[in-house]
């Protein structure tokens, strides 16, 4: 896979993480009547990991802006979308959490085997930068 690839997947990633996070953070209560599910009691758990959700998607959105740093953020996105999958599978074999909440982390599953794909790449490729915001600058000076 290209470098404008992985740019757009990054992208889409960070977008997918803001959205998720705002849209949990902003909409806690409706989110769980709709599926039935009991409201927190003590929501500032819910909200401090739908923070950190976001935040991870501007750290995508930085692997986005240079594809040749900020490979940690990759890597620990890898592993925590592992998580995330694996959390929710328990909780829904379980018979605790509902089938969307599965399919969102099964996003997250997708998205973490594109991370672990990115970070196997061959260092060639890597330092080629093709597409990179640092190559386009070097380029036109």
């Amino acid at each position: 896979m290209r470098d404008g690839f992985y740019r757009e997947m990054f992208l889409i990633g960070a977008f997918w993480n803001w959205g998720a996070g705002a849209l949990l953070l902003f909409f806690q209560k409706p989110l769980f009547a709709l599926y039935g599910m009991p409201h927190p009691a003590y929501p500032i758990f819910l909200q401090m990991v739908c923070v950190s959700v976001i935040a991870f998607g501007l750290g995508y959105y930085w692997v986005y802006r240079d594809l040749n740093s900020n490979r940690g953020i990759v890597q620990l996105g890898a592993a925590l979308k592992i998580a995330v999958f694996l959390f929710f599978l328990y909780y829904y074999w379980a018979g605790t959490l509902h089938v969307s909440f599965l399919a969102t982390g099964a996003v997250d599953l997708v998205f973490a085997f594109f991370f672990i794909a990115f970070l196997r790449r061959p260092q060639h490729v890597a330092q080629e930068g093709a597409g990179s915001a640092s190559t386009a600058k070097s380029a036109c000076t």
